[in-house]
């Protein structure tokens, strides 16, 4: 029969003397949750990345509405943006901003907070909307409205590929 000892059991458990080189098994559990919270963290800033993109494309289409910039955008609808029920498709949204751009009207454009849900590879954008203008094509007092746009990444880049628009006041 052996006799025990301190020593004894100082070279048996992992992580104390000099023969076992091993880690606690504290240590593999702390490493193992310090990576999945990396792995949450950077999931977490693509997610917040792709939200942010989507309300930088917002704000760049109500700049590009102000300065009555139809090739802009452009850049930010889809190939096959629709707008159902009103049939305003994005060639007809385009021609329309190059009329008042030609005639030399104003177009006023107030965008209000943004709410983004994620839907899958999609994001719907909810947001408020005030729009005015200072011509014939474009009321003066046009209204505001509550606006919900769907958006997908083509590309790279986050394109709004329907909207609908409802007059809240």
């Amino acid at each position: 029969m052996q006799v025990v000892t301190k020593r004894y059991f100082e070279r048996r458990r992992p992580g104390y003397g000099a023969q076992c080189r091993c880690r606690p098994f504290w240590e593999w559990l702390a490493m193992g949750l310090m990576a999945a919270v990396m792995a949450l963290a950077v999931a977490a800033c693509q997610h917040e990345n792709a939200e942010q993109q989507v309300r930088s494309a917002i704000v760049q289409a109500a700049d590009a509405a102000r300065e009555r910039d139809a090739s802009a955008l452009g850049r930010v609808l889809s190939a096959d943006f629709v707008n159902p029920g009103q049939q305003l498709d994005r060639a007809r949204l385009l021609g329309l901003l190059r009329l008042a751009r030609l005639r030399g009207e104003s177009v006023k454009v107030l965008v209000g907070p943004v709410d983004i849900e994620h839907r899958g590879k999609r994001m719907l954008a909810r947001f408020t909307l005030t729009l005015g203008g200072g011509g014939g094509l474009i009321p003066r007092h046009l209204g505001v409205y509550r606006v919900e746009s769907g958006w997908r990444e083509e590309d790279g880049a986050w394109r709004c590929y329907n909207a609908r628009w409802q007059k809240a006041l």
